[in-house]
């Protein structure tokens, strides 16, 4: 699964994100970011966003 692609054409970005985050939980950073073909920085950051607000930190901020 392309990050990037699922990105553009999701209508549920929140819901997207949340799965990624989820993949990270269990199987570490580098392998959801190799399972999303995204990167190990973007990963860090939505973990970063779940620890600090849960659900509502997967939200876009704009």
């Amino acid at each position: 699964m392309d990050y990037y692609t699922s990105y553009k054409n999701s209508k549920d970005l929140s819901l997207l994100r949340k799965e990624l985050v989820s993949y990270a939980i269990n199987c570490g950073n580098k392998k959801a970011a190799h399972h999303f073909q995204t990167t190990v920085k973007t990963v860090r950051k939505w973990r970063k966003r779940w620890d600090e607000k849960k659900g509502a930190g997967l939200n876009d901020r704009s």
